[in-house]
């Protein structure tokens, strides 16, 4: 099977994406525009706010399979333009519009079922007057929510610097100890070796531990990296629902 997606836009022709077997990235794509997300369709970036609709079509041939078969079956001196989109969307005699059947499949995905809920706090039951409590409780777990995982990610970034102190103190210990086991005098006096290496491991401390020290593009860049990762553990993003 074949899936098609296309999508109408606010503004602009239609974008779409033809021919794809893989029915997970399809799905994928469903969602992204279910929770209101931006997605690649076709390569282009589909923003969200742009979206009016999408429709999703399976057929059995490949798009261009269709326009071959659309031509058999035309009568002898017919001169209509078969396009492979208008072929496979709208045209039940080669394909279906299966886009509720996939909504369907992703009634339970986690990420939905939460946006949903989300709404129902906004929505369901409640009077003007009652926003401004439910707009406080929401605040406020959103403020816990996000204290908890970034006290994780401190967590995380610091058993990540004391790996790097204790490496670079076992590799002092293990140099120290090569020094002390082999006589390296005709080379250079240890000693000088020993000085050399302590202020490196000084800056190196300093390095990882002091705020004014601290690199300001590779450490911090993986503790970027590191609170991403717990973000997207969380599924974060979809606590905020201060916008919803």
């Amino acid at each position: 099977m074949y899936y098609h997606i296309q999508v109408s836009l606010n503004d602009g022709a239609p974008v779409t994406s033809l021919d794809n077997p893989d029915l997970e990235d399809v799905k994928d794509k469903v969602l992204a525009y279910l929770l209101g997300e931006d997605f690649f369709l076709g390569g282009a970036a589909i923003r969200a706010n742009q979206v009016k609709t999408l429709i999703v079509a399976k057929s059995q041939y490949k798009s261009a399979e269709c326009v071959s078969l659309a031509y058999s079956r035309m009568p002898v001196g017919a001169k209509q333009v078969v396009l492979p989109g208008a072929c496979v969307f709208g045209d039940e005699r080669f394909s279906e519009d299966v886009t509720q059947s996939i909504i369907a499949q992703l009634k339970d995905n986690p990420r939905l079922r939460r946006k949903y809920a989300a709404v129902e706090i906004w929505t369901v039951g409640k009077t003007p007057e009652h926003l401004a409590d439910l707009r406080s409780i929401v605040t406020s777990l959103y403020i816990t929510a996000k204290d908890l995982l970034d006290k994780e990610t401190d967590r995380r970034y610091g058993r990540f610097r004391l790996k790097a102190i204790l490496i670079g103190l076992i590799n002092y210990a293990a140099f120290v100890f090569f020094l002390w086991r082999f006589d390296f005098h005709k080379i250079v006096h240890p000693a000088i070796i020993v000085v050399e290496i302590t202020l490196h491991l000084v800056a190196i401390f300093f390095l990882l531990f002091g705020k004014e020290y601290e690199p300001r593009m590779l450490l911090k860049a993986k503790k970027e990296n590191i609170r991403q990762q717990v973000y997207d553990e969380a599924q974060f993003e979809e606590l905020d629902i201060r916008r919803k």
